[in-house]
């Protein structure tokens, strides 16, 4: 037998927030989305040649809470006007990971 080697028990389905703690967790980050991050890094929209940012939102991604930025782009020869990036995880690291307090 090989010690220290990671392996699932039960999947991916240990981690899952319940439904309660999904909402408390949209609420706070919605909450700091609101007063840090839009006033911080979109005090106002301002057009420019390339891609801009015109929103900062939150969404679930399976079990992680992201931070998505929409971006707009007015050049016509642009393939779509406007586009959704993740927020880089060395900015923020979100990820919710929970802890059963049993043993493995």
């Amino acid at each position: 037998m090989v010690r220290g080697q990671w392996v699932y028990v039960r999947g991916r389905l240990g981690n899952k927030p319940r439904p309660q703690e999904r909402m408390a967790i949209a609420a706070a980050c919605e909450r700091l989305i609101a007063a840090v991050l839009l006033p911080k890094y979109l005090p106002q929209i301002t057009p420019t040649e390339f891609n801009y940012p015109v929103a900062i939102y939150g969404k679930w991604h399976g079990n992680k809470y992201r931070f998505i930025t929409r971006y707009r782009s007015d050049r016509p020869v642009s393939f779509t006007p406007e586009f959704e990036a993740p927020v880089l995880p060395a900015h923020f690291d979100f990820s919710y990971h929970r802890h059963a307090g049993q043993p493995c």
